[in-house]
C-alpha cells in the first residue's frame, strides 16, 4: 500500500521519537520526517527527512511459446527476471518446472555465488543467485522432450525480501 499526504500516519518508534510518512509514490519513494523530543518537557530536539527508496515486486517474463523436435534439447531464452529499485545485496530463487520434458541450465553467473540445481529427472530446476546471475543462468536453459504433445514450463520467483513474482507459462509443443 502506498501512503499519500492526505492519509499520511504517525507511529511511535521509541522514547519521544515519531515517524512520520508525509509522501509517497508510484517511484517507489517514500518521504519521511523523523522528530525527537526529550521525555521531560516535549522539546523538539532535533527532526530531519529522508527518501526511502521501496523495491518493487519481482516480474517474470515468459519466453514466447516453443516448438521442439521429439528427443531434441532446444533453448527456451528470452525468460528474463526483473526488479524496480536498488538490487544490490538482494537474493533471488526462481523455480521452474516442466510438465513433460527435462531441463537444463548451467550455472554463469559472474558473481560466483549462484547455484542450479536440477531435481527429479530435470521437471523441476531451481536457480538461487543475485538477479544478473539469475539472469545469465536462465539464458542457458534448455528443455528436452521425448514425448509428442504439449506440456508446460511453469515459473516462479521469489526475492530475499520473501516477494512473490506473479507465475507466468511457456507452453512447449512437441
Amino acid at each position: 500500500h502506498w501512503f499519500s499526504s492526505a492519509d499520511g500516519f504517525t507511529t511511535a518508534v521509541g522514547t519521544g521519537a515519531t515517524y512520520t510518512v508525509t509522501e509517497a509514490d508510484e517511484s517507489h519513494t517514500l518521504k519521511a520526517v523523523a522528530t525527537a523530543t526529550d521525555v521531560v518537557g516535549g522539546t523538539l530536539v532535533s527532526a530531519t527527512s529522508a527518501a526511502i527508496t521501496v523495491n518493487d515486486v519481482p516480474v517474470i517474463t515468459p519466453a514466447a511459446d516453443q516448438t521442439i523436435g521429439v528427443g531434441q534439447t532446444a533453448a527456451i531464452s528470452g525468460i528474463i527476471l526483473s526488479e524496480t529499485g536498488n538490487t544490490a545485496g538482494e537474493t533471488f530463487t526462481v523455480t521452474l518446472s516442466d510438465s513433460n520434458g527435462g531441463l537444463s541450465a548451467n550455472q554463469v553467473g559472474a558473481g560466483g555465488t549462484d547455484t542450479v540445481t536440477v531435481t527429479n529427472s530435470g521437471t523441476l530446476l531451481t536457480i538461487h543467485g543475485s538477479l544478473s546471475d539469475v539472469n545469465s543462468d536462465l539464458a542457458t536453459l534448455t528443455d528436452t522432450n521425448n514425448t509428442a504433445g504439449s506440456g508446460n514450463i511453469t515459473l516462479t520467483a521469489t526475492d530475499s525480501f520473501n516477494n512473490n513474482a506473479t507465475s507466468q507459462t511457456v507452453t512447449v509443443t512437441v
